[in-house]
């Protein structure tokens, strides 16, 4: 899978993860409507209370995938380095990293991952700067980078 094949599928991800939260968001809008005034007014209260909580809790997680998602088209415009930095992707003998944004584990194909790391965790501080053939050891493990794109 080349580059622009990865970012394609990234953003692919993260659009339909929006599209999910935007959908619960509306189911919960419904529900909130339709929410009826008992003559037991603590449910009433208690149940409104609920959904707004959760609808506060999508809100965020939609705001989050959008900003994913604005990262990940600024780092798809960003052009292959021979150093990894913000938007490589970095393949080593012990996984393959997309380093600029947090989003975690990616299936690629059937066998193959993506971790999308964010650039503060401390995989991608050691990745960063690096080159093609360089190695490094993260909690006793060994790490050598075979590709850069």
């Amino acid at each position: 899978m080349n580059r622009t094949e990865i970012f394609a599928l990234v953003q692919k991800k993260l659009e339909n993860e929006l599209y999910e939260i935007e959908v619960s968001l509306e189911a919960l809008m419904n529900d909130l409507s339709n929410e009826t005034k008992s003559s037991a007014g603590d449910k009433y209260e208690t149940a409104r209370e609920m959904i707004q909580q959760e609808r506060q809790q999508l809100e965020t997680a939609k705001q989050n995938k959008r900003q994913q998602l604005t990262q990940i088209i600024r780092l798809s415009e960003n052009k292959p380095a021979e150093k990894s930095e913000a938007g490589s992707i970095v393949t080593t003998t012990n996984g393959t990293f997309l380093l600029g944004v947090a989003i975690g584990k990616i299936e690629l194909t059937a066998n193959s991952f993506l971790f999308a790391l964010g650039l503060q965790s401390p995989l991608s501080q050691l990745l960063l700067g690096k080159t093609t053939g360089e190695s490094f050891q993260l909690n006793s493990v060994s790490y050598t980078i075979t590709s850069l794109c």
